[in-house]
This record gives C-alpha cells, sequence and structure tokens, in this order.
C-alpha cells in the first residue's frame, strides 16, 4: 500500500482450530524497515560515481590543455618562423617528455633558419606592409622634376609650392603602387618580399664604399672592418627606412623607397649618409668614407629565372649613384686631409635643402645622363633648424645659405651664363666655402677646362 518510501507490505493469513477459532491475522511492514540501508549504498554508489566521473573530466581537460596548450605555440611559433620574422620567446620546458621533444626540435631548427636568415638578401626579408610611409613623387613626374631643381638651389627660389605638388603626388602615387602591386601574382609566406613583377617608382640608391680599403693587409683586420662598417652602414640605413640591397667587400648598396614605401626617399639617404660619416669618423679602424647618393626614376620589383629570383633596381639612378661615389672617393684621394665626402646627383637637392646644407663641387657627364651635363653637390652638414623657424626657412628659401653664392655660379655656368658665373663666383665667402676642390673645379671649368665624364 502507499508509494515511495511511504509503501507498506500488507499479508494476510486466515488462522482456524479445532477448537472453532476462526480469525485472520494481518502482517503490516513499512518499507523502509528492511530497504533503508539498500537505498543508502545506492545513493552513495551513485554519488561516488559522478563524482569519480567529474574528476575525470575535469582531469582530462587539465591534461589536454597541457598538451595541446605547448603544442599550439609551438605551431605559431613554426608560423613566425617560416616568414622568418623574430620570435625571442622562450617557453619553458614541458613536463612531458613528448613536447619537451617538439620544443628542442623546434629551437635547434629555429636556430639553423636563423644563422641561414643572415644570407639572404634584406630586400627579401622586408616586405612591403600597409603602413609603409607615402611614396614621394609621380611616377608621370619622373621626366621633368630633375631639370628643374638646379634653379631652385642656385637662385634661392621658394621651395614650399615645389614641397606642396610633392606632398599632392605622392598620395596619388602610393595608391597607385599599392593597386600595381595587388594585381600582380605572388608567392611565398607572409611577412616576405616575394611578390614577382616590377613597378615605376622615384627611388634613392646611396653607394657606401670605404677609400684604401684594399690598402689593409691583414686577412683578420679586413673581416673585422668590413663587418664593423657593414654593421653600422645597416643601422643607419634601418633607422632611416633604408634596406641594404647588397654588399661586395666594403662597397654596400642601400636603396630608400624601392622596397618599401618611404617619403622623401632622398632626404632619408642623405641623413643615413651623414650618420655613417659621424659615427665612421668616431671610428679609428675605420678608413675615410665616400657615398654616392642618386635620386630618380626606377624599375624596381623581383625578377629573374623561374629558378632565380633577385630584387633589381632598374635605371639610370643605380649607375648614376655608383659613379658619383667613385667621384667622391677619387676627391678624397686628392685631399688626403678630408676625412668623408659625400656626393648627391643634382636630382636629390630639392629634399635635401630645407634641412641640409649642400653645394655643388663638380659638373660631369654620369651614366645614363641622355648626353647632358650634370651638376654634383657635395652635403655638408645638418642645418639648426627649429620648429619655430622651419616656416621661414620654407619661405626663404635659401637666403641663408652660406653656399648660395657658390651654387648660384654652378647653375648659371651650367645654363651657359658664363659671365654671371664669374660674378656670383666672385661675391662668395671665403669661409663659406665648404669644399674648397669644388671652388677650384668651377674656376677651372670657366678657364675652359673639359666636362669630365665619369664611367662605371
Amino acid at each position: 500500500m502507499g508509494s515511495g518510501k511511504d509503501r507498506v507490505f500488507i499479508n494476510i493469513e486466515n488462522v482456524t482450530d479445532q477448537y472453532g477459532l476462526d480469525m485472520r491475522v494481518l502482517i503490516a511492514m513499512p518499507e523502509l524497515d528492511f530497504m533503508e540501508d539498500t537505498y543508502k549504498s545506492r545513493d552513495i554508489t551513485i554519488g561516488v560515481v559522478v563524482a569519480c566521473l567529474a574528476v575525470m573530466v575535469a582531469l582530462a581537460v587539465l591534461f589536454s590543455i597541457a598538451i595541446t596548450k605547448p603544442i599550439d605555440r609551438i605551431g605559431h611559433r613554426m608560423h613566425l618562423t617560416a616568414s622568418l620574422q623574430d620570435d625571442d620567446t622562450v617557453d619553458p620546458p614541458s613536463i612531458l617528455s613528448e613536447v619537451r621533444n617538439m620544443q628542442n626540435a623546434y629551437s635547434t631548427m629555429k636556430a639553423e633558419l636563423n644563422r641561414m636568415k643572415s644570407y639572404l638578401p634584406q630586400s627579401v626579408l622586408c616586405a612591403m606592409e600597409d603602413d609603409d610611409e607615402d611614396d614621394v613623387g609621380d611616377d608621370a613626374e619622373s621626366g621633368t622634376m630633375g631639370n628643374s631643381i638646379v634653379s631652385s638651389v642656385g637662385s634661392g627660389v621658394n621651395t614650399s609650392a615645389k614641397l606642396e605638388m610633392s606632398d599632392t603626388v605622392s598620395r596619388s602615387s602610393r595608391a597607385s603602387t599599392k593597386s600595381k602591386l595587388s594585381g600582380v601574382a605572388g608567392t611565398g609566406v607572409a611577412g616576405l618580399n616575394m611578390t614577382k613583377g616590377i613597378v615605376q617608382k622615384r627611388v634613392a640608391v646611396a653607394v657606401f664604399n670605404l677609400v684604401d680599403f684594399l690598402a689593409i693587409n691583414e686577412s683578420s683586420k679586413i673581416t673585422r672592418v668590413q663587418s664593423s662598417f657593414l654593421s653600422l652602414v645597416a643601422k643607419c640605413a634601418r633607422d632611416n627606412k633604408g634596406i641594404v640591397d647588397s654588399f661586395q667587400g666594403d662597397h654596400i648598396v642601400v636603396s630608400f623607397n624601392a622596397v618599401n614605401n618611404v617619403a622623401s626617399a632622398a632626404k632619408r639617404a642623405a641623413l643615413a649618409a651623414l650618420a655613417v660619416v659621424k659615427e665612421a669618423s668616431a671610428d679609428d679602424t675605420l678608413p675615410r668614407v665616400s657615398i654616392g647618393i642618386g635620386f630618380g626614376p626606377a624599375l624596381v620589383g623581383n625578377t629573374g629565372s623561374s629558378d632565380m629570383q633577385r630584387f633589381n633596381i632598374i635605371g639610370g639612378v643605380y649607375q648614376q649613384a655608383l659613379a658619383i661615389e667613385r667621384l667622391a672617393a677619387n676627391n678624397l684621394r686628392a685631399e688626403p686631409t678630408i676625412p668623408w665626402a659625400i656626393f648627391a646627383t643634382a636630382t636629390a637637392i630639392p629634399e635635401l635643402t630645407l634641412e641640409l646644407y649642400c653645394q655643388f663641387v663638380d659638373l660631369v657627364f654620369l651614366p645614363s645622363s641622355k648626353g647632358e651635363a650634370s651638376l654634383v653637390a657635395s652635403i655638408v652638414r645638418a642645418k639648426s633648424v627649429t620648429s619655430d623657424e622651419w616656416m621661414y626657412e620654407l619661405q626663404a628659401g635659401e637666403k641663408g645659405d652660406p653656399f648660395t653664392h657658390v651654387n648660384e655660379a654652378f647653375d648659371n655656368f651650367s645654363s651657359g651664363k658664363v659671365e654671371a658665373a664669374k660674378a656670383k663666383l666672385a661675391q662668395r665667402s671665403p669661409d663659406a666655402v665648404a669644399d674648397a676642390a669644388g671652388v677650384a673645379r668651377l674656376e677651372a671649368l670657366i678657364a675652359g677646362a673639359t666636362v669630365k665624364r665619369v664611367e662605371l
């Protein structure tokens, strides 16, 4: 009778005997009297089983996390390593021998890849990121800009209009470059510049060289000097967003706005050059430094055969930078007391005049100059222009430049105005002349000397 734990078991028996006893006996027994211990044992058993199951599930989750988390971390680091990106994270050794073996194998692989990484060109290691700076100059302007810069330096013409124009076309150039690159078929791992094809850009190329490097006799000293010089150039180039394109011995080529997008490429090349000569002059172990900077339009990108690719700068700017560096080196050899020389093509000067002092030093025929003589400038030093003075300098042009008369004299001579060149040269301040050899060269040209042709 009843339900649940209140059930009662009932048994009815009839009792009779010979004496006439006739009765019924009713026996009632609650279920809990004999099933209570059984129910308790059942509940305890179920509770223990559920608790054990929960503990086992929790241990399984923790154990799986302990296994998969280090493996996921190794996988993430392998992706970074595959793209040759730096990952200096040091994971603690796993308590599991299998995972620990994977960590050791990865560490060995990473060490070998890092060793091999030093043999890859920086142009491969530097991908074109979305946060690259604006490109300077429009490709359509590449044929005319070089012909208009001499007057802006020599005659003190206001350069603000030119700078405003350059800033305007830079935005369209960057968008054009991005769209061109996005349409070129590329292969490789993210983070590496392995895009095939070429685009036109205005690039700066700086060639660094040590004069009399070959005069060093000891092989160990040659190795130390080369390593020190290469590290110095790479650091200064990296600080100014330049890319070391190649090096052969002490001859190092650095490009700006070729692999990546860099605003004011010529100025950054000049600043990198000044940083190099500043530190090199303080290092007694390094010979004198000669630097040539070229700036102009070029076709840039990875080209080659199906089994050999290399980043190339195709155009006269590369050959002109080489020729300018050779001219700077010859100038150092002729003047043993000069500690360094930084020469630049005239096309680079408009970007430099606001922050740097430059002086024209020669008129020469450069490679790929189409038979026209080009002015060569020496980068003297940086200007001490504060933020309050910057707008004044922008409006005043080159009026405060101590080398204005020399530059105007070169400008007039290159335009065929010999008498005007003589007059400007007579107005110069002798104390303002940074390169006496350059002035002597102009005097020789006025006297009838032949314009030199710089060959590679």
